[in-house]
């Protein structure tokens, strides 16, 4: 599997490198952040919701301080992105990455940083040397996915089957919190829910009704979710 390397792509990887003093760590950075974007392309391709910002890998202070190439899937957790000289038959795999990842995908560019291959993925690494041979196939990646996306889709219709019993998890409040002055005072535009006769004259079919806090760009932007349930009436 290969993916091209974009003009944009390198300058990124530049802008990143270029803010460190040691020629050793710029190379460093500019690889890493050329994985990362490889993986992030491969995964929009296969579908898959990434959030680089939300990555170490794309934190200055974290590229300086450390040696990391993650990837955040949006819900899943985080990919290192292994990078790979056009002349190495190993990858290099910090013992600071051995943990917090659902997976470790290795990446090898051409001399001129036109083209990244994928060597294959590993789900969990206990060594900083690996030859290409131990790789496995994307395949077993996208299983993965697959995987923890199923546990996420389960979760959540467990969590629903529990509104019914009134069991709901402290992420999700009550309606009421986000209508105090406090929380006025910062902006909520909270609408009213209509509700049609049958449901307000129903006590069983009564909508259950909670809100989440989400955290958005720039920092200090925050969204009110308000998800609402309604049990079907017994027929």
């Amino acid at each position: 599997m290969t993916m091209p390397i974009t003009n944009k792509d390198r300058k990124i990887a530049e802008s990143f490198s270029g803010k460190q003093s040691q020629s050793q760590k710029r190379e460093q950075v500019y690889y890493n952040s050329l994985a990362v974007l490889a993986v992030n392309h491969y995964c929009q391709w296969m579908e898959i919701l990434t959030d680089l910002k939300a990555s170490d890998s794309w934190n200055p202070i974290t590229q300086t301080l450390g040696n990391v190439a993650d990837l955040s899937l949006a819900n899943l957790g985080k990919i290192e992105c292994r990078p790979v000289k056009f002349d190495a038959s190993v990858v290099e795999v910090p013992a600071e990455v051995w943990h917090d990842r659902i997976g470790y995908l290795a990446i090898q560019f051409d001399e001129g940083f036109t083209q990244a291959k994928f060597i294959g993925f590993l789900e969990q690494v206990d060594r900083e040397k690996i030859p290409f041979d131990q790789w496995r196939s994307l395949d077993d990646f996208l299983d993965v996915i697959e995987r923890l996306e199923s546990v996420q889709s389960d979760n959540f219709h467990v969590h629903l089957g529990n509104w019914l019993e009134g069991i709901f998890d402290k992420t999700w409040e009550a309606i009421e919190t986000i209508t105090q002055p406090s929380h006025l005072e910062l902006g909520w535009n909270v609408r009213q829910h209509h509700r049609t006769p049958s449901q307000t004259s129903d006590s069983h079919t009564s909508a259950i009704e909670r809100v989440k806090i989400v955290s958005l760009e720039p920092p200090g932007t925050e969204m009110a979710l308000l998800v609402g349930l309604t049990p079907a009436a017994p027929s």
